[in-house]
Parts: structure tokens; sequence; C-alpha cells
């Protein structure tokens, strides 16, 4: 059977630089590093029926399975992992709710440099 590697996403409301570190650093340290797209609209409908937009961060990360054994059980505790986070930042942020997202990916690469070729 064919892993796929997979891509996991969240989308964070910006509205601390504290709470911003805190997901970077738990991502970094799940998943050996993180990227995020610093500018992103939400727009949801509150319960008055009124549009509402916020300024959110989205952090994704990928998980590059080359290499690796036991690849069911990494899965598992990166999506425990995303889960967790998502209820500790929704939690520190005061939302109703946070978006995650995994997405299946056909690969991924991390293609290290040697240090003698490096500008």
């Amino acid at each position: 059977m064919v892993m796929y590697e997979r891509d996991f996403k969240i989308i964070v409301p910006r509205t601390s630089v504290k709470n911003i570190e805190f997901v970077a650093k738990n991502m970094s340290h799940q998943f050996g590093g993180v990227t995020l797209h610093p500018q992103i609209r939400g727009l949801w409908v509150d319960a008055k029926g009124k549009l509402v937009a916020d300024n959110n961060i989205m952090f994704f990360s990928s998980r590059d399975f080359e290499g690796r054994k036991n690849r069911e059980k990494i899965l598992r505790d990166d999506r425990k992992f995303m889960k967790k986070l998502a209820l500790d930042i929704g939690r520190k942020t005061k939302q109703d709710a946070i978006w995650i997202e995994e997405d299946i990916i056909k690969d991924v690469s991390f293609v290290h440099i040697p240090k003698n070729k490096r500008f």
C-alpha cells in the first residue's frame, strides 16, 4: 500500500506575537519546520447574521515519509498533534473554532544543500 505524504495547515487569528510564536514553535518541533502566509482574511457570519472579517495567519508544514518506518503511527500522532494545537490556540485566542486541514500529496522533498555549495 502506498502511503502518500501530507501537508498540515492551521489558520490562527493575528492576536499577538506570543500566539504566533506558540504555533510556529510547536509545528516546527513536530514537523521540523513551518511556513506561514502572514495575511489570510477570514470571513464568517455571526449569530446575528452579520458578516465578520478577521485577520489571520496560515501556518503549514509537510510530513515527508521518505526513509521512515511506522508511517501509520507517525500520521496518527500528527493528526492528534494538530487537533490538540487547534484546541490550545483556540482557547488562548478565545475562538469558537479553529480551521485545520490535512492534504494528501504525492511527494514532498527537502533538498539539502551541501555546506560547501551554499552562498
